[in-house]
């Protein structure tokens, strides 16, 4: 018998963008369960730091606890093409 993929937004009643002040929308949607990635307001230095020292930060979802490395993207232009 073959296991259903469960829906955590339903189960879990979590709408996929929360409208309340004091997040920051991260424009990036869970690898698991396709939820947007939103960042608290007093969160946001340490996450942007992260991103800038080391070019990555981890974020987990809010809706299933997936943790999902987050990488900053580059311009086209630094892009190196072999």
């Amino acid at each position: 018998m073959a296991k259903q993929k469960q829906d955590y937004r339903t189960s879990r009643k979590i709408s996929q963008y929360p409208r309340s002040p004091g997040v920051v929308d991260m424009e990036v949607d869970c690898v698991l369960c396709k939820t947007r990635l939103y960042v608290p307001d007093t969160s946001i230095d340490a996450v942007l730091a992260s991103l800038r020292r080391v070019g990555g930060t981890i974020l987990i979802c809010h809706a299933c606890g997936q943790a999902q490395l987050v990488s900053r993207k580059m311009p086209q232009s630094q892009c190196v093409n072999d």
